[in-house]
Parts: structure tokens; C-alpha cells; sequence
């Protein structure tokens, strides 16, 4: 296929990422039934209007039973499975990547938004705008500093699930280390960092898991940055505020085996 258009055999047109009313367009015909507006919403940031992956999205779905009828709608429960054939179709697009450029996509993938000074002292700022100008990782400007995060959210899935559990410990580790730092002078770099921490396994001090299970319980407060993720677990998942708070109250009064 991409022979015929590179060979100018036939002319390429390029789509555009499908609106959220397209998306559920799209899935109560290829469901056959009506669709729960939240699935749709759901289906449409996960895929961000991709056509190919979100066809493999909802097949993946399907498989693994997140995706079915209930009440007449069909829904979405649980988290994404990804298939052999979805991980091949991003794996393809992210292609070929050396030591320093892996480094920099992994980092962002457990750790995104990452500010762009912090990764770069992380790695190196050459393997961050190489990455960048593959369109690998965004820049965004919250108005006061600029974010890095994943060029795609299906690029996360793909990279965590290359990282064995050690790497991917340590690339949390790094995280937090840099993020210490820097004297965590904003209140989510506490809770951040607190909880690359645990979830590498390199908390040291309790009292900082207790202070970060104060911080998640409070982020309700207006304050929080708008579009910030929770903290992400070794798998990358963002975790609730609610639960944020539980696992750090229950490691801080859990005594560190000597």
C-alpha cells in the first residue's frame, strides 16, 4: 500500500482525525446499537479520531469483554487491553528509536506532562527534540511554563508495556529524584513525586507519604491545574484521588521490612 503512493500509482489523501459526533457515528454501525454517550467520549480521546486504532480499539474491547451490551447500550468497563495487531500498528508508527530517544519516550510515558527543562536534564535536550520533531511527544504551554506529553495516548500503552518491571521502576525512580531536585516548590510536585516513589519502591521516609495522602485526598481543590492527570502507577495507569490517598496512608503506617 505505501508503495503505490510513494510510486505516485495512486494519490495519497490524507483523512482528518474524526470529530466526537463522527466517532460515535462510526461505532453504532459497526455495533449495530446505540452507544453510551460516555463510551463515545472515551473511544474518541483514546483514539483521537484514528480510524485504524479505533477500530482495533473497539475489537480489543470486544475481545476482552470491556466493550459490550448492558441495558441496551453499548459501553465500556475496565481498562484497555492491547492487542498483538494494536501494538503492531503503533510500534510501527513510533518505528525505529535509539538509546537516548527510548529514554526520553519512556520518561514521558510514566511521568507525562514532564516539563521540557526536566527531561532534558534527564537525557538530553537533542534527544528531545528529535523525538519531538517526530511528532513522538508534544509541546503544550499551560501559560507559565511548557509541558511535554505523549504524541498520541495509545503511544503510552505501547511504550510501558516494553518496560519490564525494573526499568520500569527505575525510570519512576529517575523521575522522582529529579523532581526532588528541584525542592518540589509546586504542591503537585509533592504528590508526584511521592508517588513515583512508592510505586518504584524507593520510599525512604513515611512522613512523605503521609503529607502526598493529604495533597491527593485535597485534590478537589479548584487550585489543581486543569488538565493534570493523577499519578500513574508502573503501568502508567492514573490513579483516583481517592485511591492516591489510601495507598499512601496505608504505606506510611506499613513498617519498611529491614
Amino acid at each position: 500500500m505505501v508503495a503505490l503512493w510513494k510510486d505516485e500509482l495512486l494519490p495519497r489523501i490524507e483523512l482528518p482525525p474524526l470529530t466526537v459526533a463522527e466517532v460515535g457515528e462510526v461505532l453504532a454501525g459497526a455495533l449495530g446499537g446505540e452507544v453510551a454517550a460516555e463510551t463515545v467520549r472515551h473511544l474518541a480521546r483514546v483514539s483521537e479520531g484514528n480510524l485504524l486504532y479505533l477500530r482495533e480499539v473497539v475489537h480489543a474491547g470486544r475481545t476482552s469483554g470491556c466493550l459490550a451490551e448492558r441495558d441496551g447500550l453499548w459501553r465500556w468497563r475496565g481498562e484497555l487491553s492491547v492487542t498483538t495487531r494494536l501494538r503492531e500498528l503503533v510500534g510501527d508508527r513510533i518505528g525505529h528509536l535509539d538509546g537516548d530517544e527510548r529514554e526520553v519516550l519512556e520518561l514521558v510515558a510514566f511521568g507525562e506532562p514532564l516539563g521540557a527543562a526536566l527531561l532534558a536534564e534527564l537525557t538530553s535536550a537533542g534527544a528531545v527534540e528529535r523525538v519531538e520533531s517526530r511528532g513522538l511527544i508534544v509541546t503544550v504551554d499551560d501559560g507559565r511554563r511548557d509541558h511535554l506529553r505523549l504524541g498520541h495516548p495509545l503511544y503510552g500503552e505501547v511504550v510501558r508495556l516494553g518496560c519490564g518491571t525494573l526499568r520500569a521502576r527505575r525510570r519512576l525512580r529517575m523521575l522522582a529524584e529529579a523532581l526532588e531536585a528541584t525542592g518540589l516548590r509546586r504542591r503537585e510536585d509533592e504528590l508526584r513525586a511521592a508517588v513515583w516513589r512508592l510505586d518504584s519502591g524507593s520510599v525512604t521516609d513515611p512522613a512523605v507519604l503521609t503529607s502526598a495522602a493529604k495533597l491527593a485526598w485535597g485534590r478537589q481543590d479548584p487550585g489543581w491545574p486543569r488538565g493534570w492527570p493523577g499519578p500513574r502507577s508502573t503501568r502508567g495507569r492514573a490513579w483516583p484521588r481517592s485511591r492516591c490517598s489510601a495507598r499512601c496512608s496505608w504505606s506510611s503506617a506499613t513498617p519498611t521490612p529491614r
